[in-house]
């Protein structure tokens, strides 16, 4: 009996692969030619190129980081505010329309006026000091 050729022994071609493109440039180089102007641009080294790119990144973690505060900081300032009008409503209102108990409402008044007085403190010692704006 004859031994049949077996798919593993590589003496029969494996179906439906493609040739491979030749090796003298005939295939399409579209994409390789995309990424050499890419990374070739203004006589542009890659070195320099990935410098600037760090740059980029430092610069918008920078502003993400400046804008995330900012909202820190105005959420902070609207929440004063409301405990503050809340505080004073609880004051000038009259006692059908409250809704904080006496005890409540001093917690809240602590709370402002500790807040604005720490605030009021580190803006006087600051400006005695003179340490508003940092120096190198």
């Amino acid at each position: 009996m004859e031994a049949q050729p077996s798919a593993l022994s590589g003496s029969d071609p494996v179906p439906n692969v493609p040739p491979p493109p030749p090796a003298n440039g005939g295939g399409d180089d579209s994409f390789a030619r995309k990424e050499a102007d890419f990374l070739n641009r203004k006589g542009e080294s890659l070195t320099t190129w990935a410098a600037a790119n760090k740059i980029r990144r430092d610069e918008f973690l920078r502003h993400c980081f400046f804008y995330g505060i900012s909202v820190l900081i105005i959420l902070a300032v609207i929440l004063f505010g409301s405990t503050l009008c809340i505080w004073v409503w609880h004051l000038v209102a009259p006692d059908k329309w409250r809704w904080l108990s006496a005890s409540e409402l001093e917690k809240v008044q602590v709370l402002v006026f500790s807040g604005a007085a720490s605030s009021l403190a580190t803006v006087l010692g600051k400006r005695i000091l003179g340490t508003d704006d940092p120096k190198p």
